[in-house]
């Protein structure tokens, strides 16, 4: 297991990377503008592809415009207040912030600012209490500090079954191209503060849904207690006796 956690580690960093026109570039300056291109070309794309039928491509266009003006509608007419928006922002409470920070994991990346959740979970009392009232400040106002919406990007190697990345004691691990930037998938690490916010406001905000239920029965993806792979075996199930019954 340390040999594995040792070898993906080595692999992490991408030493070679090919360009659009297959010319390969070994400087780590030179790579990191490859790879920047290729995203921002990928981010900046036309929500509708180039490849698909005239037609087809303006009907696409037109449910976009039609979806933006349909939200645009939604956010005029509803309600300046929400009667669950106190119960979701209320302030952080010292006890609720040290349990939070114990449900921290422990040995996971940290963000740009670098700060690890060790560093939060073993911080002193009074540490802890300028956090706390640096939270409720983020809510009571609602508004997330500049320092804050930066995040430290990283890559991950999309694995699949066309070629082997390596083979070790028989066990082989599938892998695309590791020099080619669109075989890998990027990620962003917030920092471990705002995973704070978000954790708390996700809690709430799931106990409000399924206390008042809010969300049907056949949502079962990012739900406690639910799982889409229930939902895949009811359709085989369904899908099965229907085939039985003819």
């Amino acid at each position: 297991m340390r040999f594995l956690e040792q070898l993906f580690k080595s692999a992490g960093k991408i030493t070679a990377v090919k360009t659009s026109s297959g010319e390969m570039k070994f400087d780590q300056n030179e790579i990191e503008d490859v790879i920047l291109d290729h995203f921002s070309e990928v981010f900046s794309a036309s929500p509708v592809p180039n490849n698909i039928h005239e037609d087809t491509a303006s009907q696409v266009k037109q449910s976009l415009e039609s979806l933006d003006q349909l939200l645009d509608d939604s956010e005029a007419d509803a309600p300046e207040t929400n009667k669950y928006e106190d119960i979701v922002c209320a302030p952080y409470t010292f006890t609720e912030l040290e349990d939070t920070l114990q449900e921290l994991p422990n040995n996971k990346a940290s963000g740009y600012d670098r700060i690890n959740n060790e560093l939060l979970k073993n911080s002193g009392s009074t540490a802890k209490r300028m956090l706390l009232i640096f939270l409720n400040k983020i809510m009571e106002e609602g508004s997330v500090p500049e320092c804050l919406n930066h995040g430290k990007c990283m890559l991950i190697h999309k694995v699949e079954s066309r070629e082997p990345l390596i083979i070790i004691k028989n066990t082989q691990l599938q892998g695309g191209d590791t020099m080619t930037p669109m075989n890998y998938r990027p990620i962003t690490i917030p920092s471990n503060i705002l995973r704070l916010i978000t954790l708390r406001l996700s809690k709430r905000m799931s106990s409000i849904v399924e206390e008042n239920n809010l969300l049907g029965m056949e949502q079962f993806g990012f739900r406690r207690g639910r799982s889409t792979i229930d939902a895949a075996y009811l359709l085989n199930t369904l899908m099965h006796k229907t085939r039985s019954n003819r």
